[in-house]
């Protein structure tokens, strides 16, 4: 689901694109303006303290989109951006906005997509049932930077290769004429392979921890039996009754069925431990083989680091990166319920499917039944 399949050729309207006059942008940004995008984007005027607006920059860089930029100095090189950038003094505020962690890219994603619905619906019938869903689908989007921040080597399931950069999850919404985006995050992949070998090296892990746990507890109970026999066993020195005769005698054989219990669970223990040195060594050879994310410890430590407020937007975001993409799903569809969006079916690819997802989506379909 990349953002440019099937535009290569876009007719007419590439040839308005191309055109390059100051007038083809002025047209753009008076479109995008159907969105009542001063509304949408005034709301993160607080976000600058000063310098050119929030709405300015935002507006900007939505009509850049029309362009295909590959980025904002490409933009700036044409002749409406080379009058913005005398106009509005230069590229930095751009790039400044776009790295501000309390941008929340996703809310203004979900504002655009409530007003898309909004205009839709003033043109659409409303008498015709029409079937709405949630789709979602992952893409491959490539990179060539490995500093840049969280960038793994992920797998191409077109070409079957490991390409460096990012897994681009995308939730999208059928209202039964159009589909628009909603929702996305973007992950990086740790390593088939590797995962494989550090869940059972996991575990094997907690196996022998829980063996270790009861053959303790085990051993702490058969010292207390010892001891509870060495008391008896000094009674009937003392010249004790004859019922400590039996009482020690019953106390004798607790005292042998547990030692013998004692060694079945050491033995196991020492099995256990063998498996995790075993599983350990196997995970070590994968590192070596198949590193974390594809890249090497080096490469790793000089990727982009950003310490963000806890609170912002965009350390939620970096958190996604390392988030398993069926939980993204879960919250995506959450997000959804929670903004108004009806949807009948939700659509994916079937290696998504998981138990929590469905118990997700049939915990929706009851809160329907229940209103």
């Amino acid at each position: 689901m990349q953002q440019t399949k099937i535009t290569k050729n876009l007719g007419e309207f590439q040839n308005f694109l191309d055109s390059d006059n100051n007038k083809t942008g002025m047209c753009l940004e008076d479109t995008v303006g159907f969105f009542d995008i001063r509304r949408i984007f005034g709301q993160f005027e607080t976000i600058k303290q000063s310098g050119l607006k929030v709405t300015r920059i935002m507006t900007t860089l939505l009509v850049m989109l029309f362009y295909r930029s590959r980025n904002i100095h490409s933009y700036f090189s044409r002749q409406y951006g080379k009058q913005a950038d005398k106009a509005e003094g230069g590229k930095n505020p751009y790039y400044d906005l776009l790295g501000n962690e309390y941008v929340p890219w996703r809310v203004i994603l979900y504002l655009f997509a409530k007003r898309y619905l909004v205009l839709v619906g003033r043109i659409v019938d409303h008498t015709k049932k029409r079937i709405r869903a949630l789709i979602f689908d992952d893409s491959l989007l490539g990179k060539s930077g490995m500093k840049l921040e969280a960038v793994s080597r992920v797998h191409d399931h077109v070409t079957g290769r490991f390409i460096l950069g990012y897994k681009l999850l995308v939730c999208g919404y059928w209202d039964g004429e159009s589909f628009i985006p909603l929702d996305f995050s973007l992950h990086r992949e740790r390593g088939k392979e590797l995962d494989k070998a550090r869940k059972k090296r996991n575990r094997a892990r907690r196996k022998a921890k829980e063996v270790e746990k009861v053959y303790q507890e085990h051993k702490t109970q058969h010292l207390e039996k010892r001891e509870i026999l060495k008391s008896l066993k000094d009674e009937m020195e003392s010249g004790s009754i004859q019922g400590t005769v039996l009482e020690y005698e019953k106390q004798e054989k607790r005292v042998l069925h547990s030692k013998k219990k004692q060694s079945r669970l050491r033995k196991k223990m020492k099995q256990a431990q063998a498996i995790l040195a075993e599983k350990e060594e196997i995970l070590r050879e994968k590192e070596k083989k198949t590193p974390l994310y594809g890249l090497t410890s080096n490469q790793l430590r000089k990727q982009f680091k950003k310490k963000r407020d806890k609170n912002s937007p965009g350390l939620e975001r970096r958190s996604e990166a390392d988030m398993s993409k069926s939980k993204s799903v879960i919250k995506m569809l959450a997000r959804a319920m929670r903004r108004g969006f009806e949807f009948d079916y939700v659509l994916f690819d079937s290696w998504f499917f998981s138990k929590e997802i469905l118990a997700r989506i049939e915990s929706f379909r009851t809160k329907e039944r229940r209103r």
